[in-house]
């Protein structure tokens, strides 16, 4: 199971992104490239931004950041095997999975 969620995961989110972002951002062009960049740091920084206005350690800002930019829990899961152990690591991942998964459902349902 370590395997699988320290090293599979890992790969499998970057193949994933790799595989359906890469190849049509090539294909829109280097502005669009730089916006998607730009776009997922901003995301990222701004994750860590409101853990820290709400109290929350950085590592919850990575996560939830990490989790919006990125694709969701599998980026979630993914970011939290690199973060060192902390109390309440294991909720605040719950949380962060559900609350993405959450929004995302929104997300679709709303905007088409």
């Amino acid at each position: 199971i370590a395997f699988a969620v320290k090293k599979l995961l890992r790969c499998a989110v970057v193949l994933l992104g790799l595989r359906i972002a890469l190849g049509e951002i090539l294909a829109l062009g280097l502005p669009v490239a730089a916006l998607v960049v730009v776009a997922m740091t901003v995301t990222i920084v701004v994750g860590f931004l409101f853990a820290r206005l709400l109290g929350q350690p950085a590592a919850f800002g990575a996560l939830a950041g990490a989790g919006t930019a990125v694709c969701g829990a599998s980026a979630t899961l993914a970011t939290a095997t690199v973060l060192p152990s902390y109390p309440g690591k294991d909720a605040d991942v719950v949380f962060v999975v559900v609350a993405v998964n959450a929004l995302s459902t929104v997300a679709m349902v709303l905007y088409p």
